[in-house]
């Protein structure tokens, strides 16, 4: 069995190339220019246009922010992809504070309660599950679709 372990900035980036977006008037369009070596080991330079083809679009769109390295999660942790985190916390005890306002406030303050669980909670881009916009915003506390926290009531 083989494990790695990687901890932020372990691969060397080097410059491939440039996506660029040129207008003109009401027209617009993008090419890729190629990094090429610069004389003498100096700084690399852009190389001439090429057309974008789909195949390059759907690479690049694929490619950064899909790859999740291998880790090791909480055993609460029930779904992780590059776009949603999805956790549950079960029942148990909880340290709650209140404000000390009053007499109750500062007698109930920093004690142990029980809890019940709190149910399946996510964050992510895409709202859970394939519910209409309106079942969302009666089910949950906020919408994902911000980053926001998403919480089932």
């Amino acid at each position: 069995m083989d494990v790695n372990v990687s901890i932020g900035g372990g691969q060397k980036m080097a410059l491939t190339g440039a996506i660029l977006v040129y207008r003109g008037g009401n027209d617009a369009f993008a090419v890729w220019h190629p990094a090429k070596p610069g004389p003498g080991g100096g700084a690399p330079y852009l190389g001439e246009a090429e057309s974008l083809t789909t195949e390059f679009l759907r690479t690049l769109a694929a490619g950064p922010g899909t790859y999740i390295p291998p880790e090791i999660l909480p055993a609460n942790v029930l779904v992780r992809t590059s776009e949603l985190l999805v956790w549950w916390t079960p029942a148990q005890y909880r340290t709650l504070f209140f404000g000390e306002q009053s007499e109750a406030g500062k007698d109930l303050s920093r004690k142990r309660y029980p809890r019940a669980s709190s149910g399946v909670q996510g964050v992510g881009r895409n709202p859970m599950g394939p519910r209409s916009g309106e079942e969302r915003a009666a089910n949950c506390d906020h919408d994902a679709e911000d980053g926001a926290v998403l919480e089932r009531k």
